[in-house]
């Protein structure tokens, strides 16, 4: 999760078991996360993702990532609708499930699945790229990082169950 404080962002881990994350204090759940939290990324098995949605909810987070898969990408529209009505409740504004995850050059706000070493990020630039397909987004960011071509905010967006395309688009115009 991240709460962003003076344009640094702070992250705080949540894992259930409350143990240090690569040496960094985690919390047993985002409900006890004492600061006010701007963004949540949730990559966890499917199965898990509702119920962490709800403790979003509750801790008054209205921007969620949800990285994981397992919903109408294989067949599972019950478990997506169920997601989605759980959004609706909360008014909370989901990117994914099944996504890449967004990272915005200028920010430095990188919330991708891929590490460096995996994904090269561009340098800053004016380009701005939308994609459902977190394959072909990290491609074209690798291109583009080859190439030293500028790069503004990159989106994954998945399966898109409550924020799509047209949704980005607004959101960069």
């Amino acid at each position: 999760v991240y709460s962003q404080v003076r344009k640094n962002f702070k992250s705080y881990a949540i894992n259930i078991k409350g143990k240090k994350i690569l040496g960094d204090k985690s919390y047993k759940s985002i409900l006890d996360v004492s600061v006010k939290i701007d963004l949540a990324v949730i990559a966890v098995p499917a199965k898990f993702v509702i119920e962490s949605v709800e403790q979003c909810g509750k801790k008054g987070i209205n921007h969620i990532i949800i990285i994981s898969s397992g919903f109408s990408e294989i067949g599972n529209n019950r478990l997506e609708h169920e997601l989605h009505k759980v959004l609706d409740k909360h008014k909370i504004k989901c990117v994914g499930p099944n996504c890449l995850g967004i990272f915005d050059a200028h920010s430095k706000l990188d919330t991708l699945f891929l590490p460096e070493n995996k994904l090269t990020r561009p340098q800053p630039g004016n380009i701005s790229f939308i994609s459902q397909s977190g394959a072909i987004g990290s491609t074209i960011l690798d291109m583009l990082s080859f190439k030293n071509i500028g790069f503004a905010k990159f989106i994954s967006y998945g399966n898109g169950t409550n924020l799509d395309e047209t949704d980005y688009l607004e959101y960069l115009g």
